[in-house]
């Protein structure tokens, strides 16, 4: 008995732990071993992009638009950008939105989690003169969002694809949408035809009804795992004392 004891002692830190060891590797094999359906959702990154337009006369103005954590379709103190009123005999270009008070904004900016965003844009009191919108989408997160859509249009009509070109002439008054848009992953190709001659719908059945059963297993394990550890502890306290 004191021989056994003794090799405990010597397992480890000295200190009895090797009554632990092998509960140890199990819990380190579980967390490598963790699925990457148990991971959190990716947050989708924030952007904002500036515009300026400019009419033939040289008259020009300036918003921005984009996403934030925490924004909203609605008026953020904060964040959002009140429109001033134009100076006397130039144009107005702002976005507007559902507001009793302040409809018009110099920068609006919507939620950074949303998958499609629509801005409605408008240029107003021009007196018919051309004009120039120009657009700076460098520090757009291309990489990660790219997948995404960012046009102008004006009803079903694209006038621009805001991430492939810079800049879009107009003549007159304007009433535009502006439209992100992030389409999901397309879906991964069918299973190919499995050993033995499984088809592809064989294949994709059955692996539709082995991670539940995967995943009920671990779940199991972690339920499982305190309570196996507090009786391997009491067994190796009974082990020391005796």
């Amino acid at each position: 008995m004191s021989m056994r004891k003794g090799n405990e002692a010597q397992d480890g830190t000295g200190n009895s732990n090797g009554c632990f060891s092998h509960l140890k590797f199990v819990l380190l094999a579980l967390l490598i071993t963790w699925p990457a359906w148990a991971q959190q959702a990716t947050t989708l990154p924030s952007w904002t992009v500036p515009m300026t337009i400019t009419l033939s006369g040289g008259s020009q103005d300036a918003v921005k638009l984009g996403t934030k954590a925490g924004a909203t379709n609605d008026l953020e103190q904060g964040t959002d950008v009140l429109n001033p009123p134009p100076p006397p005999n130039s144009f107005d270009a702002y976005f507007e939105i559902t507001h009793q008070f302040f409809p018009q904004l110099s920068e609006d900016y919507r939620s950074d989690q949303d998958s499609t965003i629509v801005w409605k844009f408008v240029i107003g009191t021009t007196g018919g003169s051309a004009g120039t919108m120009r657009w700076d989408t460098s520090t757009f997160p291309i990489g990660e969002l790219a997948r995404a859509v960012l046009q102008i249009k004006q009803g079903e009509t694209v006038l621009a694809n805001m991430l492939s070109s810079n800049s879009l002439n107009f003549t007159g008054d304007q009433s535009l949408q502006i439209m992100f848009d992030l389409p999901p992953p397309s879906p991964p190709p069918p299973p190919k035809e499995g050993c033995c001659g499984q088809s592809a719908a064989s294949v994709a059945g059955l692996n539709s009804t082995v991670q539940p059963v995967i995943e009920a297993a671990i779940n199991i394990v972690f339920f499982l795992f305190p309570i196996m550890l507090l009786r391997r502890k009491k067994r190796c306290t009974k082990q020391r004392g005796a």
